[in-house]
């Protein structure tokens, strides 16, 4: 009996320890979703300043890839039209690619 409580206490800060350190990736990985997030706003008012405005209230979708980063907004539920695309490289920081779907 004492071994498995042992075992349910071990297992148990595992857990915490595990939750934590995601937690504190999340966080960090937070201010450069951030960050990307900022660069396709500033792309997206200069290419498609007519979307600025529709896109402000949507909540951005961030995908990490190999050696870029994309950037494209989550239209509400029920709701019908196209956000932008936009790809970031992530060394340099500049736009790769843009387009908008329908």
């Amino acid at each position: 009996m004492k071994y498995v409580l042992l075992l349910s206490v071990l297992c148990l800060g595992c857990l915490v320890l595990v939750s934590a350190s995601g937690c504190l990736k999340r966080k960090s990985s937070n201010a450069a979703e951030k960050e990307f997030i900022g660069i396709a706003m500033d792309y997206i008012g200069q290419k498609w300043p007519e979307s600025l405005n529709s896109v402000k209230g949507l909540d951005p979708i961030v995908t990490m890839k190999d050696g870029s980063c994309e950037v494209t907004f989550r239209l509400p539920k029920d709701t019908l039209g196209g956000v932008p695309v936009v790809v970031i490289d992530r060394q340099t920081k500049k736009v790769i690619h843009a387009h908008h779907t329908q």
